[in-house]
């Protein structure tokens, strides 16, 4: 793993890149790629990433699918599914798919990302 890991945010909301972004800015340091679809971040999964935070909802194809994709490319890759819905068929989806865990878009995904981003083991 990199000492400054890169990560993908993938989500069609720009207010969700800016939001992400700086929850992330908080933690460490990191080189973060955005990109607004699932095809875009499929066209750049070559680059390796060590997170992908991939949002449900997206026009063409959705978050299950990408991950799908993702992990046919690259089963290590951690995906973290991240959507308003509330769903637990959904969350159990995205984790039967490969998803290392699901996040609503709600007041709990500041502390489901520091978890995430705190932990050692994304810097070994």
């Amino acid at each position: 793993m990199r000492p400054n890991p890169l990560i993908f945010i993938v989500d069609d909301d720009e207010f969700i890149h800016k939001l992400i972004r700086s929850l992330l800015e908080r933690f460490s340091l990191f080189y973060i790629n955005h990109y607004y679809s699932g095809e875009e971040c499929i066209k750049g999964i070559n680059k390796s990433p060590d997170v992908v935070l991939l949002d449900y909802e997206m026009d063409g194809i959705n978050g299950l699918e990408t991950l799908e994709k993702i992990k046919n490319n690259n089963p290590d890759i951690p995906v973290y599914l991240i959507s308003s819905q509330k769903e637990t068929t959904l969350a159990a989806k995205a984790i039967k798919k490969g998803a290392k865990d699901y996040f609503t878009k709600d007041n709990s995904l500041s502390g489901n990302l520091k978890k995430v981003f705190s932990s050692p083991e994304l810097y070994a």
